[in-house]
């Protein structure tokens, strides 16, 4: 197949880590198949790009098992709608991005376009964690699997599948500061005591972490008055927390301004950040951090009877020791989180533990992971 025949390719992300990566495969995907139109899921970096989106992408940012029970009828019509507009497009290729749950579901419904659409999944299921059989299902319904992980691929290759380290895409995001635009645009200086504060990007995660944060920016406030804390944080959950909370404190700033977010991850002196992806963004922006999550009750014993998992912080888990604080659970409370962030504040050691960390994320070409992955589709598809 030339790259003048592919004109159809799904594309599926299911949260905001997924969109940001979408959109710099979407700009690769476009140089090497110029007649190629983007349709699946996605959020605003991806339609950008060029992706017809079918839904927002926020109907399917759920995580944690008691969390997507009251919404599981409505996934379920999502992923018989998506399913069946990808037959009926007969694209030459699909490529979802994380969301397993919902991304396996889709593609188990696709399978009868082989072998003349060619399967590509992004982000490795963590069967590291838990749920080791998904490698064997998934071995059977893709072609390729891009893991961000240096250890993933072997996982999945004594499967059969054709599985790679591809880099992690954080290594490839444009943190250019643009100063005279965020001073412009903003009430902080970058001069200024700055706590960067990441609570996630999902309503679920939003609804446990944002109570916790803001009596932890009451406490900041009382002991440290001069500190500025900015929370980085899109549009609708912006307007959620609006709606919802009493926000407007002092020397709280929330934006949803990409070029802010980079000038603060350039000068903060600590982050408060939601475990996943923002640990290791923090980390390769060399600023200091504690990890916070908290998920319902019932969903943390299930998850404690199917894994033994000892970290949460992907930062941990490569160095398989703390480097940096976890606070989960009853330990995410706003006294312990306090303690955390002005220790660091004090005697801040973490970054020179972290830097060799964020060394194993390079692929050994330097290639960033868009660029390694569009290569292997290439070769997949031709």
């Amino acid at each position: 197949m030339n790259n003048n025949q592919v004109n159809h390719i799904a594309i599926i992300a299911g949260e905001a880590s997924g969109d940001n990566f979408g959109a710099e495969l979407i700009k690769e995907l476009k140089a090497i198949y110029p007649n190629a139109c983007f349709f699946g899921v996605g959020g605003e970096k991806m339609i950008t790009e060029g992706l017809k989106t079918l839904f927002p992408i926020y109907k399917i940012a759920i995580m944690g098992f008691v969390e997507v029970v009251p919404k599981i009828f409505e996934i379920l019509k999502l992923i018989k709608h998506t399913a069946q507009y990808i037959l009926d497009a007969k694209p030459q290729l699909v490529i979802t991005i994380d969301a397993p749950d919902f991304n396996f579901r889709v593609v188990n419904k696709c399978q009868k376009l082989r072998p003349q659409t060619k399967f590509v999944h992004v982000v490795a299921p963590s069967v590291w964690v838990y749920r080791p059989k998904r490698a064997v299902k998934i071995s059977k319904v893709y072609d390729f699997l891009g893991c961000f992980l240096p250890f993933e691929p072997a996982f999945f290759t004594k499967h059969g599948l054709n599985a790679k380290f591809i880099g992690h895409p954080i290594t490839e995001y444009d943190y250019t500061c643009n100063k005279e635009e965020f001073s412009n645009h903003s009430n902080i200086s970058l001069n200024d005591n700055i706590v960067l504060a990441m609570p996630g990007s999902r309503v679920t995660e939003i609804k446990k972490l944002w109570p916790i944060y803001l009596e932890v920016f009451k406490i900041l406030h009382t002991q440290l008055p001069e500190l500025k804390i900015f929370v980085p944080i899109h549009k609708h959950l912006i307007e959620f927390i609006k709606s919802t909370y009493e926000y407007e404190l002092p020397n709280v700033f929330l934006s949803s301004d990409a070029n802010s977010k980079n000038c603060v991850l350039a000068h903060a002196k600590v982050a408060l950040v939601k475990s996943g992806t923002s640990s290791l963004e923090v980390a390769i922006n060399k600023v200091p951090c504690v990890v916070v999550y908290k998920i319902s009750k019932f969903s943390e014993i299930l998850f404690k009877l199917m894994s033994d998992l000892k970290f949460v912080s992907l930062v941990n888990i490569i160095a398989n020791k703390q480097i940096i604080p976890e606070l989960l659970q009853n330990n995410c409370n706003a006294q312990n989180i306090t303690a955390h962030l002005l220790e660091i504040l004090k005697n801040n050691s973490q970054v020179n533990e972290t830097t060799p960390i964020i060394s194993q994320l390079y692929t050994e070409q330097r290639l960033s992971p868009s660029k390694f992955l569009t290569l292997e589709i290439k070769n997949l598809i031709n």
